[in-house]
């Protein structure tokens, strides 16, 4: 169960340790709003693309870029596993 939430676990770590310095880390879970709660913006956004890209070796696609993607880190991690990343 725990392989299962590699993915999970790495984009909650890079949010927290990128976003969250300083604030309530626990705030921030698997289901947490992340464009609603504002730890996401436009300029995070690209920040966690090139993380994905990067940490995973997955490419997104300009229409991966979209609210749907970033709305929680289930949602992200879910796009990750469909590029074979993970």
């Amino acid at each position: 169960m725990e392989e299962d939430r590699k993915v999970e676990a790495a984009l909650g770590a890079f949010m927290r340790e990128a976003f969250l310095l300083g604030q309530d880390e626990g705030a921030l879970t698997d289901t947490t709003l992340l464009i609603e709660s504002g730890i996401l913006n436009s300029i995070r956004v690209l920040r966690v693309v090139e993380f994905v890209e990067d940490h995973f070796n997955v490419t997104m696609e300009p229409e991966d870029v979209r609210p749907e993607t970033f709305e929680n880190i289930l949602s992200l991690a879910q796009l990750v596993r469909s590029r074979g990343g993970g």
